[in-house]
């Protein structure tokens, strides 16, 4: 459970002794709403007239559920996030970053270390954000700006690069550095802290485990061939004696999610959903991995609810007299029931980002179904989650909630 969630740089396992149970993302997965927009509703007109030139998205509350060891801080999480309003999540096991408030800390009573679980209720201000790349999950990368690429000349001196570290080495304790190496079968990478030799030549692969003499800063990676080319690259120090895939340090993401950045489009790619029939301004929904889920034609083929017109009802008549020179539809509030599946978080975020950011765009979009041989002009209004499933081929159960607005 440790290298899932951490909050202003801290594994709050680790730390707190706090995680998140299983289906405890979900509301954080959840588009915000739209902010109501300007409208009117005349009488002698279907639907609504609608200003959609500048549609924003609003903020959200919301809860995450989190269980909690029998000898968890929760006070100590609770304090942290009470310093300060703002604080950075980078949700590791999602592979995707917030910056988020805390709303409600309320949500638990009783001696907080015997607790198993509570919730707590956070603010998203910030709806769109810039995509945050290597945030796949694996052990805790402990080098500092560690995406490099470094090669050394046939000739050169044997050094390579001194790495900083985000923590000291804890002596005693056991480190595994990997790292890619691009050379020949006889090139001997090493490694060593600012006093003592760990290694003495390994060849590639490149993963070599040490125990810690020294509570150093910084490590070097060097060559013990001045005669031959050497090139490295993507450096990874973590405990355990056992490495997984480069990614970034922590430290290295937390710039990537400034309050003030804004979300990088890119056009939907799926490759796991065929072809549905279902279709946003011309381009497939099956393009950003959606399907239709069973409801959704119900939905949209509702009878729409007449506009009321002027009734005239006094106490001294039976019944009332009621306007019927007309007869006008009200706009129609439809839920498309969804389901979107990607190969990877990679994926799915790419495509659950770009599926918002489309339906938001200025003006009101037209959704056209095939099956039923209808069209329909409306706006996005607000979304719900209904599972998460983030482990392995991703899957996403959610509700769109549009406004039809028969214009």
């Amino acid at each position: 459970m440790t290298n899932t969630l951490y909050i202003d740089n801290i594994d709050i396992y680790a730390t707190y002794g706090v995680f998140v149970v299983e289906g405890g993302y979900k509301s954080l997965v959840a588009y915000p709403p739209l902010k109501e927009p300007e409208k009117n509703d005349w009488a002698e007109m279907d639907g609504i007239e609608v200003d959609l030139s500048e549609p924003k998205l609003d903020t959200r509350d919301f809860s995450i559920q989190f269980g909690a060891l029998p000898t968890a801080d929760i006070a100590g999480l609770i304090t942290l996030l009470k310093n300060g309003a703002f604080h950075s999540f980078i949700f590791a096991q999602l592979g995707t970053a917030k910056y988020l408030r805390l709303v409600s800390n309320n949500a638990y009573t009783g001696t907080l270390n015997s607790l198993s679980s509570f919730s707590l209720e956070f603010a998203d201000d910030f709806p769109l954000f810039r995509n945050v790349n290597n945030l796949n999950l694996g052990g805790r990368n402990l080098i500092l700006n560690s995406d490099i690429d470094v090669t050394k000349q046939a000739g050169d001196a044997s050094f390579f690069c001194w790495l900083p570290l985000s923590t000291p080495l804890e002596v005693g304790k056991t480190y595994i550095v990997s790292a890619d190496v691009h050379t020949g079968d006889y090139e001997y990478p090493n490694v060593s802290d600012n006093v003592a030799d760990y290694t003495n030549g390994y060849p590639v692969p490149f993963n070599i485990p040490f125990v810690a003499l020294h509570a150093s800063k910084s490590i070097r990676v060097w060559h013990g061939s001045g005669m031959q080319v050497g090139r490295i690259s993507k450096i990874k120090l973590e405990l355990g004696n056992v490495s997984t895939p480069w990614t970034n340090a922590i430290e290295d993401i937390t710039p990537q999610i400034s309050i003030h950045s804004d979300y990088v489009y890119q056009s939907p790619l799926s490759t796991v959903t065929p072809y549905t029939g279902y279709k946003v301004d011309g381009k497939e929904l099956s393009d950003y991995g959606v399907v239709m889920l069973e409801g959704t034609n119900a939905s949209i083929l509702k009878a729409g609810t007449l506009k009321k017109n002027q009734t005239v009802n006094v106490k001294s008549q039976h019944g009332a007299t009621y306007d019927g020179g007309r007869v006008k539809l009200q706009s129609n509030d439809v839920t498309l029931k969804c389901g979107l599946r990607a190969t990877d978080l990679q994926e799915f975020w790419r495509n659950y980002n770009a599926l918002i950011y489309d339906l938001t765009r200025e003006n009101e979009r037209t959704l056209e179904v095939a099956s039923l041989g209808t069209t329909n002009k409306f706006y996005y209004k607000s979304a719900t989650v209904e599972q998460f499933f983030p482990d392995d081929t991703v899957w996403c159960i959610f509700s769109l909630n549009l406004v039809f607005t028969l214009s």
